[in-house]
């Protein structure tokens, strides 16, 4: 260790010490930035930014190593074997570069290590081919082992510097560069160290480079390397400032308001759109503007309608919401427009702030509302005057209906008999037709009531359904009636209703069905809510048909049953029927059930083949 202080302290000049130091810090960190910009690069590109990595890298070892050669106090003259001298740069420039080219095809752990390794090999073949040019009236020797610890510590440090470097920031670009450089400097004063001159005046020396030529070439060479580091750091700023001047006439394009506020909240950077969107902010944008101190300032334009009375209360709530990750809020100015705010904090603390003008969006959405209103007015309307209209027509057709029955108890012959018939027939059939007009006018009107009479379930049941059983005995079908609950059972509720239900869901499962069967049953249901509940069910062997269809067909219906509300039918308030059930609920198919939030709605037809259900909801 003597030899290695006493060479560094005493035989070298340290102030051209410090200058190779610091020509090959620069010359390897700009080498391993090359080799960043090469990784991303592509083609011909790549190929010329791996070849300049590699002769930067060589360049500036062989500029160290005869730099530091300059500041050497050896006791006799130095020169140098040209041809020696030349082959100590070929081999730093071959291997180099080769090494280079390693670190560009894979940027791994493995890689990286494996490429600075040769490197520091072929620096470490550089540095002792040119001391093998030096040309000294004096006996040269070598200590082995300080040849084998320069090889061993530079190998050591280039190898961890490759094995632990990460691609980042300028930070580790230079702490990358610092290992490099270090891993080169122990080559060269371990190298020097064990060097042995022993001066002999009978040797001559006879030609060879002298120490002015070696000083004027390192001198060109580190210019060099100096030149390509001011020139990858001049590329390095324009890089980033012509990415910052494009993400700045993106910011400025911006349809929307945006603006960036730091972690004190106080204004760094807003486009354009910003100060249009926010008039009476705008003289008032400048860097380092907090954002109350903004908000003051529209408060003091009479800008914010909320605040009028509680501007402080107003202002605090306004910064409260900010402080959260996200959020959003809607104000409307006193000119009338409509402003969104959505402010957003970043990891580091800053909020980024979007203003958008919703005026349009606003004036939009209250027409729609208006237009909506308007058009349920009008269905309204229509349906009032559907139902006036059924009301009135009904009065004279109960007359016309009332006069032909009086007419068939007089004398007539078959000819007007049967006109008469036919006339009764038909006016039963419109008298159905504006029943069920007006019973759908009254439902979208919101008209229809339900009532709440005592009646006995199954009797009521049993005539819904023997209305159809002649019909279906007619057509050859099956018609079964299953009741399956206590024959004494009464409830409270709309018995009209009730049957109308079950009228409409036979008569529809008689019509079309052409062969099998139709089946009513009423039977208890499970219970909803800890209510008791009935179910009744009507099936067929009909063609029934698809859910498009049946949505196609009762939308319009279903919706204006949901407008009915409840509808109150009771159980009695004894024995083991006791609760409330009401309405009719949708099931499954045309499967109906009693149930309290469900009201008397319309039929239903599913399921393609195969036993149907009807149901109504």
């Amino acid at each position: 260790m003597d030899r290695l202080f006493n060479c560094i302290v005493h035989a070298h000049d340290w102030r051209i010490t410090i200058l190779a130091a610091i020509i090959c810090v620069v010359g390897i960190s700009g080498a391993i930035r090359l080799i960043e910009r090469a990784r991303i690069a592509d083609g011909p590109r790549r190929m010329r930014l791996a070849v300049a990595s590699g002769l930067t890298a060589a360049l500036s070892a062989w500029a160290t190593h005869f730099v530091a050669m300059q500041g050497f106090i050896a006791g006799v003259p130095l020169t140098y074997d040209m041809a020696l001298t030349a082959i100590s740069l070929i081999v730093a420039l071959i291997t180099v570069t080769f090494a280079a080219c390693i670190l560009i095809a894979g940027f791994s752990r493995l890689w990286r290590t494996m490429g600075v390794l040769i490197a520091i090999s072929g620096i470490g073949a550089m540095h002792y081919t040119g001391m093998a040019a030096l040309k000294v009236p004096a006996h040269i020797s070598w200590e082995p082992w300080l040849v084998a610890a320069s090889i061993g510590c530079s190998l050591l440090i280039a190898g961890l510097s490759g094995f632990f470097y990460k691609r980042a920031g300028l930070v580790r670009l230079i702490v990358a560069g610092v290992g490099g450089a270090v891993s080169i400097i122990v080559l060269h004063f371990f190298g020097m160290a064990a060097l042995n001159i022993v001066p002999d005046p009978t040797y001559t020396v006879h030609g060879g480079l002298s120490p002015a030529t070696m000083q004027a070439v390192a001198t060109a060479i580190a210019v060099t390397v100096g030149g390509i580091a001011a020139s990858l750091a001049y590329m390095a700023y324009s890089s980033r400032a012509g990415a910052l001047r494009r993400i700045r006439e993106a910011v400025d394009a911006m349809p929307d308001g945006l603006s960036f506020y730091d972690i004190d909240d106080r204004l760094v950077l807003w486009n354009a759109r910003y100060a249009e969107v926010n008039p009476e902010m705008g003289p008032y944008l400048q860097v380092g503007a907090s954002y109350r101190d903004l908000l003051m300032v529209g408060i003091n334009e009479g800008r914010y309608i909320d605040a009028v009375g509680r501007e402080e209360a107003w202002i605090t709530e306004r910064l409260t919401a900010r402080r959260q990750l996200s959020s959003s809020v809607e104000e409307q100015t006193s000119n009338g427009r409509w402003l969104r705010i959505q402010d957003r904090r970043t990891s580091e603390g800053g909020i980024v702030t979007v203003c958008n003008d919703i005026t349009i969006l606003k004036r939009d959405a209250q027409a729609l509302a208006e237009a909506r209103d308007a058009a349920e007015e009008a269905n309204v309307a229509k349906s009032h005057f559907l139902a006036n209209m059924s009301h009135e027509i009904r009065t004279p057709l109960n007359g016309v209906i009332g006069l032909a029955q009086a007419l068939a108890k007089t004398e007539l012959t078959p000819t007007q008999r049967e006109m008469l018939d036919l006339m009764q027939s038909s006016g039963q059939t419109l008298q159905t037709l504006l029943g069920d007009i007006l019973d759908l006018a009254r439902v979208e009107s919101g008209k229809l009531e339900l009532t709440e009479d005592a009646f006995h379930l199954a009797a009521a049941a049993r005539e819904a359904a023997q209305l159809y059983a002649e019909i279906a005995r007619e057509k050859a079908l099956g018609f079964h009636v299953d009741i399956d609950i206590e024959e004494g059972l009464w409830v409270r509720g709309d018995a009209v209703r009730l049957k109308q239900v079950l009228t409409n869901l036979i008569s529809n499962a008689v019509k079309f069905t052409t062969e099998g069967f139709v089946s009513l049953t009423v039977q208890q249901g499970p219970e909803q809510n800890g209510l008791p509940t009935v179910r009744f069910t009507v099936e067929d062997t009909g063609i029934g048909f698809d859910a498009a269809t049946r949505t196609r067909l009762f939308q319009r219906h279903h919706a204006a049953i949901r407008r009915l509300g409840p509808g109150p039918v009771h159980l009695p308030p004894s024995g083991r029927n006791d609760g409330r059930c009401a309405g009719l609920r949708k099931r499954t198919g045309r499967r109906i059930s009693l149930h309290p939030d469900h009201a008397v709605g319309s039929m239903r037809r599913a399921r393609p083949q195969g036993i149907q259900t009807r149901s109504a909801d």
